[in-house]
This record gives C-alpha cells, structure tokens and sequence, in this order.
C-alpha cells in the first residue's frame, strides 16, 4: 500500500503553547498509536556518521502563514489519519494540514457536505472513514483542484475543508 503523509500543524492564534509542546504531544500521539503511524525526523550525525541528534520534522517554509508544521507523519493505512484527527480534536489549535497519498488528497468535509459532494455525478472521491460529524474523504489531485475551483467560484456551496482554511 502506498504510504500517506499527513502534515500535523498548529493554528497560531488557536493553539496555547510552543511548537516543543506540539511536538511533544504529538511523540505521546505516536506512542499510544502503533507501528502503522511513524514520524519522520531531521538528523545530525557526526563525522563518524553516528547520530548526536535527532527530531521530528515538520515543513520548512519561507512564507508568513497562520500556522506552524509541526511533524510529518508517514501513516501505512488510511484509518491512521482518522485515528489522528480523532486524537487530535480534543487540542485546540492542532490539526491536519496537508495530506497526501501519492497523488491523491485526504480531506476532511462536513456530513452534510460530504453527502452533497458525493451524489454528484462531477467528482470521484472515495469516503475513508467519519469522526464526529466529519468524513475524511481521498481524491484525485485533479478532482481536488475541480472541487476547490467550484467552491471558490460558489458553483458548489459547501465550506472548504477545515485544513485549506488555515492559510492566507
């Protein structure tokens, strides 16, 4: 199976601590989650090639944005990412950022948008799991950018995933 790769980020203004605290939460996340969900890490190593120094990387970026990346999760089934958002929701201000699987996109959509999207004949997306009122949907880079287009334009009237509201 191909492997996923969710980005944990916090909402700045949401969030009340320090990336070190994100992080550290997170690592406790990845403790109680198994061996399906591992994080992937910065190293420094010596001129023996031995590793003096190691922790979970997130992304750099060089823009001003609303949040913070906070690790890269590698996750080897889809319900991984659920088993995140579901852990995830009780921490105010962290959340998933960007998710793909190779070329698809996971997102998250209201019930009541996920069913709206889902009787339309215009996308193909396949439903991988609920938590809360959510569902976490996989879609084509394609159909997402089709999807994002119709709801910019108001052609399709549903909210745009929690995870493309965090930034400008």
């Amino acid at each position: 199976m191909e492997e996923i790769r969710l980005e944990a980020v916090t909402i700045n203004k949401e969030y009340d601590g320090t990336k070190e605290e994100a992080r550290e939460q997170v690592s406790q996340f990845l403790e109680e989650a198994g061996d399906g969900i591992k994080p992937e890490y910065t190293k420094q190593v010596d001129e023996d090639g031995d590793v003096i120094n190691k922790e979970i990387r997130g992304y750099t970026r060089q823009s001003d944005i609303w949040w913070t990346s906070i690790a890269i999760l590698v996750i080897s089934n889809p319900n991984g990412v659920i088993q995140f958002i579901k852990w995830a929701k009780d921490i105010p201000g962290l959340t998933m950022g960007l998710t793909m699987q190779g070329n698809s996109r996971i997102k998250l959509f209201s019930d009541n948008d996920f069913t709206f999207i889902d009787s339309s004949t215009e996308y193909n997306i396949e439903k991988l799991g609920e938590v809360d009122d959510e569902v976490a949907v996989k879609m084509s880079e394609e159909t997402w950018r089709q999807l994002r287009d119709d709801i910019d334009t108001g052609e399709v009237d549903v909210e745009l995933p929690p995870e493309d509201q965090i930034g400008p």
